[in-house]
């Protein structure tokens, strides 16, 4: 094959069901002798597209895609980044290391720990925190710039790989999230994971009609192939070249082993979050509640005090528990009521005949219809 010719690899089947391959979410898998492994050893630039067996696109490995030197400023500015310890990575990090853990009211699933951190910009996931810069990001912040380098070379290739799907993603982050998207790029955030294996998952939050983009910088070590287990396919990345993937394909990693104490392997997955969409309103509203976009979470109290502020109360009224069993409540006047129940906030605008459901859009309607009251 000449530098930058184009093979197509066209999968025939897939091996396990659709029903079956989600029980297995969570759990490992190793590439078998019987899987077809993509492995291509050349010096130059080449690109091999992998087929589902509908004829969809599963993958594009562009090999030596990326220069060493900007996979080096990669490895520099990033490392510490992708050694952060998280354990909220769900199936990735292995299902049958997570557990419940319950604190006061609230009950959650708690990670087995992994190296996997994020850089670039994170969405609010209870609209109580402003969309904001990743800490990383903020608290590392030339660091952070000074790799972007990196991750603009990493665009470029989703760029030349899949122009019509790059154009649309770009598109969407430029016109629904422009102050959360990534210096001039189709991206949002990036995932960094360090010496980390991932198990049997699909990923979520990501464009649904992206591609996620994946770069590897390894040293001294074997293993790490992106395993699609569903059709038999392994495909194993060196350092500097370049993978599109659908990542809502059932996906994990072959087992790594690591040859010497400084071995490592450093993966960035770069994508756009589709939830960056709420951002703007959502940053306009925490603005407009706690008056700053400070990173800090405003406590539900404060809206309750100031929906009945917008109607002349100084004074938060009294709670009235609805049911002894439950945590229930009414706050009641002549005017309005708002109520907590089955884990949802309905406001109640008795004098107009409304109901609104939810804190922030019921806080929203007492602002804007402030004089009705």
């Amino acid at each position: 094959m000449n530098d930058n010719e184009h093979e197509n690899i066209y999968l025939k089947r897939q091996y396990i069901t659709d029903n079956e391959i989600q029980s297995l979410s969570g759990t490992y898998f190793k590439l078998e002798n019987d899987w077809n492994l993509i492995n291509k050893n050349t010096s130059f630039k080449s690109k091999i597209t992998i087929y589902k067996p509908n004829n969809t696109i599963l993958a594009i490995l562009y090999k030596n895609a990326i220069p060493l030197e900007l996979c080096n400023i990669a490895i520099q500015k990033y490392t510490k980044a992708g050694k952060v310890i998280s354990t909220n990575r769900g199936n990735a990090a292995g299902i049958q290391h997570r557990n419940i853990k319950t604190e006061s009211l609230h009950r959650y699933e708690k990670g087995r720990a992994s190296n996997s951190n994020i850089i670039g910009y994170i969405d609010s996931s209870n609209h109580k925190r402003p969309c904001r810069l990743t800490s990383f990001s903020k608290n590392y912040y030339k660091d952070y710039n000074d790799g972007l380098i990196f991750i603009k070379a990493i665009d470029n290739c989703f760029k030349e790989c899949l122009p019509e799907i790059y154009q649309l993603q770009y598109d969407t982050v430029k016109n629904n999230a422009p102050d959360f998207q990534i210096e001039n790029t189709s991206f949002s955030t990036v995932t960094i994971n360090y010496n980390f294996q991932t198990a049997l998952h699909k990923d979520s939050g990501d464009f649904k009609e992206g591609f996620g983009n994946l770069v590897v910088c390894q040293k001294d070590i074997e293993g790490g192939e992106l395993l699609f287990p569903q059709y038999k396919v392994g495909i194993r990345l060196e350092t500097g070249d370049f993978l599109a993937m659908d990542v809502h394909e059932w996906h994990c990693n072959n087992e790594i082993s690591y040859k010497n104490d400084i071995a490592y392997r450093l993966s960035f997955v770069c994508y756009y979050r589709e939830k960056m969409k709420l951002c703007n309103n959502i940053n306009k509203n925490i603005m407009n509640i706690t008056g700053n976009l400070d990173g800090k979470s405003w406590d539900t109290e404060i809206l309750f005090k100031k929906i009945f502020e917008c109607i002349g109360f100084n004074e938060l009224p009294n709670k009235t528990i609805l049911q002894q069993d439950k945590p229930w409540w009414i706050i009641e006047t002549d005017i309005i009521s708002l109520i907590y129940r089955h884990k949802r906030y309905t406001l109640i605008d008795k004098k107009n005949n409304k109901i609104i459901y939810n804190l922030v859009p019921a806080y929203n309607y007492i602002i804007e219809n402030k004089d009705l009251f």
